[in-house]
């Protein structure tokens, strides 16, 4: 009897408002296609903010005809208000280096690693104060006006909330700026103060968002999700 039979499976913990996705064995796109309907079934249950624990340590690899279901099943967590996503994965296993080349070559959503279920714990609880969804959108040029001086970098991560950027020299903590951007056909210009600042990378923090600004960044970055 074979050993990499596909074991996919969806739970939602109403009282911590979590979903808990389990994955094991050889994944094929029909086997993920159902995780799907699952997974819809159970964010149903649960309120806007929710998280999610991944847990892939019996996973043995992925096939490519899964990963358009898998970034489907990303951007449906996404739209439906996710905030924080950990995978719990072995390191040894394929799947693992699988998900990370993908997820540094495509954009999707920042979900954070840990090698087990109490560590993923501990990641949620550790990032309890934050409420904005990060996403990684690889190879996103941003500029970044400032004393009347414009430059270029490349962005790390961003959210609704802000983002990191990776240029050398930026302005120093404190400063007022503006950084500009592209991000699936709509064009930002977004007020912005630097909260950390080091030799080659800066955090900012967006400050002047309005509703119809954070309605419009939102859709685009869930947007980049499905290219």
């Amino acid at each position: 009897m074979s050993t990499n039979k596909p074991r996919l499976q969806a739970d939602a913990d109403i009282s911590r408002n979590r979903l808990l996705i389990t994955i094991a064995g050889a994944v094929d796109k029909a086997e993920l296609d159902r995780l799907y309907t699952d997974v819809r079934f159970c964010v149903a249950d649960l309120k806007p903010g929710f998280d999610v624990i991944t847990d892939l340590t019996q996973a043995t690899l992925g096939h490519l005809s899964a990963l358009p279901t898998f970034r489907k099943i990303m951007a449906y967590l996404a739209s439906n208000g996710v905030r924080d996503v950990v995978r719990v994965m072995n390191p040894d296993n394929l799947i693992h280096r699988q998900i990370l080349n993908h997820a540094a070559r495509v954009p999707g959503y920042k979900a954070m690693y840990a090698a087990s279920r109490a560590e993923a714990e501990n990641l949620l609880r550790q990032s309890s104060e934050r409420t904005c969804l990060r996403f990684s959108i690889p190879d996103l040029t941003v500029t970044l006006l400032f004393d009347g001086e414009k430059k270029s970098g490349r962005l790390v991560d961003i959210s609704v909330g802000g983002c990191a950027i990776d240029l050398p020299e930026p302005p120093p903590t404190g400063s007022e700026v503006t950084i500009t951007f592209t991000l699936a056909a709509r064009d930002f210009s977004l007020l912005s103060r630097i909260l950390r600042s080091d030799a080659n990378e800066c955090a900012a923090a967006f400050t002047a968002l309005d509703d119809e600004e954070r309605e419009a960044l939102t859709t685009s970055l869930i947007a980049a999700t499905r290219q």
